[in-house]
């Protein structure tokens, strides 16, 4: 039983596809191997490989309701060898996209199950998620919630000799329940989806989403959209070409 993950992602680090996979491997059992996407010149490497495999889970975003290019160059190169060489897998694919709702992966399924005919290999299911930005901001809040509260800590302890303060203790557990809230679900159907895999069974189509009301999830969105294009956009380029 050997089960490689495909980690379909443009970005070089922080992704969610990459916190979704990271979730995944944690939990699958025998061998395993994660390999990542970025572009074409990806494609030789894992063509290499992945003839030793019998099952095959992509994890990819959600581009435009389809398959992000980099993973359709993979597509395409696996689409010819397992014509010229009668390769089969079982395929499972994981979709997060950053719209709320784990529906608008539908289609992409399609393409999946499409795909999946023409190499002649079984599908057997997939697990949209909605609001994976949100969830993936929520692992990056852990982590720094986690340095914070050491550091106060540490202040307390080596300053007031208090080494555990209520107040802080408080304020990290406060980050961590809100943060396992809003992951709940996607924990869960991912657990659930390892074991399918596991046990290299049929999984279904199976949607979920971040554990948010959707209004909340709109205005938070929103808001960090602005800030990004602030600092990663055009937004201040604009004002100095004027200027």
């Amino acid at each position: 039983m050997k089960t490689l993950l495909i980690n379909g992602t443009t970005k070089q680090s922080n992704s969610a596809s990459g916190y979704f996979a990271r979730f995944l491997y944690l939990f699958l059992k025998g061998e395993k191997k994660m390999v990542k996407v970025r572009n074409k010149l990806d494609v030789p490497r894992i063509m290499n490989v992945i003839d030793e495999y019998d099952a095959l889970v992509f994890v990819t975003p959600l581009y435009c309701d389809g398959v992000p290019s980099n993973v359709l160059y993979l597509m395409q190169a696996l689409e010819k060898r397992c014509k010229e060489t009668g390769k089969t897998f079982k395929v499972y694919v994981l979709c997060n996209s950053g719209f709320i709702e784990g529906r608008q992966s539908e289609a992409l399924f399609k393409v999946y199950k499409n795909f999946c005919d023409r190499i002649s290999s079984e599908w057997c299911g997939g697990l949209g998620i909605g609001g994976g930005v949100m969830l993936n901001v929520t692992k990056m809040v852990f982590f720094f919630a986690t340095l914070v509260a050491l550091g106060l800590f540490l202040y307390n302890g080596v300053k007031y000799g208090l080494w555990v303060s209520n107040d802080v203790t408080l304020f990290y557990l406060s980050i961590v329940v809100t943060a396992l809230i809003f992951n709940a679900a996607a924990f869960a159907y991912m657990l659930s989806m390892c074991g399918s895999i596991n046990h290299r069974r049929q999984h279904g189509i199976r949607f979920t989403r971040a554990l948010v009301f959707a209004w909340l999830f709109a205005l938070v969105a929103d808001a960090g959209f602005v800030i990004v294009s602030m600092f990663r956009g055009g937004f201040w380029r604009g004002i100095n070409r004027k200027l």
